[in-house]
């Protein structure tokens, strides 16, 4: 699939996966929602990752099991 196409099916699904301006990968999803007290509204979060982190942490599912049952826990 060409990188447009793979562009335009991310933002079709509200979610933007780019490179940042130093090299990392950041991750926009319309789900990310958030509120600001400061301005006192929601926004679209966004998260920055380095490369090399990105590609080790959406690539294992075991790694990605266990940060989400520890995000999970801290809720308990």
């Amino acid at each position: 699939m060409a990188m447009v196409e793979k562009t335009q099916e991310l933002q079709a699904s509200g979610l933007m996966v780019k490179r940042n301006a130093s090299g990392g990968i950041f991750v926009r999803a319309e789900s990310f929602v958030e509120w600001s007290d400061k301005k006192q509204k929601n926004y679209t979060a966004g998260v920055n990752i380095p490369a090399n982190t990105a590609k080790v942490l959406f690539n294992d599912d075991n790694l990605l099991g266990l940060i989400r049952d520890a995000i999970n826990d801290l809720d308990d």
